[in-house]
This record gives C-alpha cells, sequence and structure tokens, in this order.
C-alpha cells in the first residue's frame, strides 16, 4: 500500500466482488460533485466464505477533500484466511506511513495525523467489529488532516428511504382497497 501510487482504501484486501456487487454514483448539486463507491455482500477471496463472511462498506469522495468510509458489515470474518487488512489513505511516493488505531474514533474521538498517509492494520485474529461505524477524513491543511467518527451522507440513505416510502404506500393501498 505504500511503495506506490497513492491509495484511497476503505478495505486493501483481496475480495471476490462476483459474490455481491460493487456500485458506483455520483451525485452533483451544480457546484459540487461527490463520488459514492459501495461494495455490498464482498466475500474475501480466500477462505470458504459462508453468510457470515460478507462485508458492505461504502467509501464517499466529496469535492471539498473529505473522504468517508462507512461499514455496514464488517469484522474478522470478512478477511477470510488473510492475514489481515489494511484501511487507509496514503499518497503517492510517501514512504513514511502513521500506523494508528482508526477505531479509537468510534466513541466520538479524533485523531490529528501529520502525514500524508495513514492506515491501521487488522489481523483476522483480531476482535475488531466496524459494523455500523464511520471515520472520516478531514483535510486541514496539504500535509495533514483529522480522523473523526463521521456519519454517512443523506443521499446515500435516499434508497432505502426510497424503499421503504413504497413499501408504507403499497401497505396503505392494501389496508384501502375494496373487497367485493
Amino acid at each position: 500500500m505504500i511503495l506506490r501510487g497513492a491509495r484511497i482504501a476503505p478495505l486493501w484486501l483481496d475480495v471476490n466482488t462476483a459474490s455481491g456487487s460493487v456500485y458506483f454514483n455520483q451525485t452533483s448539486d451544480g457546484t459540487t460533485s461527490d463520488a459514492i463507491i459501495t461494495f455490498l455482500d464482498v466475500a474475501p477471496l480466500y477462505g470458504s466464505p459462508s453468510s457470515s463472511d460478507l462485508a458492505s462498506y461504502q467509501m464517499q469522495l466529496f469535492s471539498n477533500g473529505d473522504i468517508l468510509f462507512s461499514y455496514m458489515t464488517f469484522d474478522p470474518n470478512s478477511l477470510g484466511t488473510d492475514a489481515g487488512g489494511l484501511i487507509g489513505l496514503t499518497s503517492a511516493g510517501n514512504f513514511s506511513p502513521t500506523a494508528a488505531d482508526l477505531s479509537s474514533v468510534f466513541g466520538g474521538g479524533t485523531l490529528s495525523i501529520n502525514s500524508t498517509s495513514i492506515y491501521d492494520y487488522l489481523p483476522v485474529t483480531g476482535s475488531f467489529d466496524f459494523s455500523g461505524q464511520s471515520i472520516l477524513f478531514t483535510p486541514t491543511s496539504a500535509n495533514s488532516f483529522t480522523v473523526s467518527n463521521g456519519v454517512p451522507e443523506p443521499a446515500t440513505l435516499f434508497p432505502t428511504g426510497v424503499c421503504c416510502c413504497l413499501l408504507a404506500a403499497f401497505l396503505l393501498r392494501q389496508r384501502h382497497a375494496r373487497k367485493y
């Protein structure tokens, strides 16, 4: 992850995307444009994946430079038989990345990073659980950023809201349908 070009890695691990889906969406309000990449129910490439091994996570890239990683389901089972996975950011040519426990922000904490590269190594034997959590990377200068517990953008929740509204409309229609 550190010896080549710049990388943004919500999960640096070999995954089998044939087991799930990868979606790309771009939102724009006329002045800004944001990108959303979702990995839904992807399995680790190595090992015998079961339904408990599937990971679902999302990366959002904002035009202001913020980066948000959101994890729906992600724990040690999601790594399969790999030794572990990496989460983080690295700039091109930065050979001295900062290692950090990114889960430390889940309780509301903040990390100040004076580097253009940061990573968290998650071993398969670890006891981490990122499920339901988000990590927000906010640039503070050309060579540093803060890391905090993020909240997914409402635009990414839109498909869930639409499904709930359609279901409610269907149920109400069934309830008010005339019976002969």
